[in-house]
């Protein structure tokens, strides 16, 4: 079925300080909220270097953007540990934000990849992605899933043309009303979206965008002469004494591992590995679990 996809202007918080209530109540109201500048120039840079080395791509040669087992046609790109990824995670700013959206400072950070999505281009039809909408969460469950948050950083600017975040906040605000109206059997991930308008949500270099678990989204189509460039950063609470979880996390950042899971194939060539273990701050140490909060 035919999906209407419109570009909806977003509105940016203009106060990087903005209280905690008013974060949440953005989430909770309209299904996410886009923080504007988060992470600076500086460690913004280190991540893209590592990007175009890990991948061998060029950003100045857009012939090298198209990498068959190496950057997947939905722009995921296999590496989680590299220590310009590790110091956006732990970077002060960014764990505040969240501590205000999630009410603790307690949190453990998410080990997620990034996104290079390069432009569809007809000499590279198995890199042109139309982009998708889905869940992360299982929504036959709902309303018995708990408020959960998922954030991606724009590591360059990410104008709507450019296939980066997109959802649809029609939908998140319907849910129960949709869900009522959908057939038992329905896939529990994957909406129908006939009479929905999908959002493309436009961010500058800096800015990171928070969103509930319930919202619908995906990354879009890339129509633009550009790469779509992302690091993709999120905070749970921590559960510091799950010694098992634990110990899952701490092994996957020494040994350069991504978590668990099929969703996170990793890299075949193990480049990352070669790296000794990225270097935490103290906050970074209680971020990852090798410390504990309390």
């Amino acid at each position: 079925m035919a999906q209407t996809v419109a570009v909806t202007p977003h509105e940016r918080v203009a106060d990087v300080t903005i209280t905690s209530t008013s974060l949440r109540t953005q989430i909770e109201q309209n299904g996410y909220v886009v923080v504007p500048g988060v992470v600076p120039a500086a460690l913004r840079e280190r991540v893209l270097d590592d990007i175009w080395q890990h991948t061998g791509a060029r950003p100045d040669d857009r012939e090298s953007w198209y990498k068959p087992g190496i950057v997947a046609s939905s722009g995921m790109v296999e590496m989680y540990h590299y220590q310009s990824m590790w110091d956006t995670r732990q970077y002060p700013r960014v764990h505040d934000v969240f501590s205000d959206v999630l009410g603790t400072d307690h949190l453990w950070v998410t080990l997620d990849r990034v996104n290079l999505k390069p432009p569809a281009d007809p000499r590279h039809p198995e890199h042109d992605h139309k982009g998708f909408i889905h869940w992360d969460t299982d929504t036959t469950k709902y309303p018995d899933i708990p408020f959960r948050v998922q954030g991606v950083l724009a590591l360059t600017d990410t104008d709507d043309r450019m296939g980066g975040f997109q959802c649809v906040p029609d939908l998140y605000r319907s849910l129960a009303e949709w869900i009522a109206r959908q057939q038992a059997d329905r896939h529990p991930r994957k909406p129908e979206l006939t009479g929905y308008t999908i959002e493309r949500i436009p961010m500058r270099a800096g800015d990171l965008v928070i969103w509930s678990t319930l919202m619908p989204h995906g990354n879009g189509h890339n129509v633009s002469d550009l790469p779509r460039l992302a690091q993709y950063i999120s905070m749970f609470q921590a559960t510091e004494y799950d010694d098992a979880a634990r110990a899952v996390r701490i092994n996957c950042w020494r040994n350069h591992l991504p978590p668990p899971g099929a969703a996170f194939p990793g890299d075949p060539r193990k480049l990352e590995e070669q790296n000794p273990p990225a270097e935490l701050t103290p906050l970074g140490r209680q971020l990852l679990g090798l410390d504990r909060w309390e």
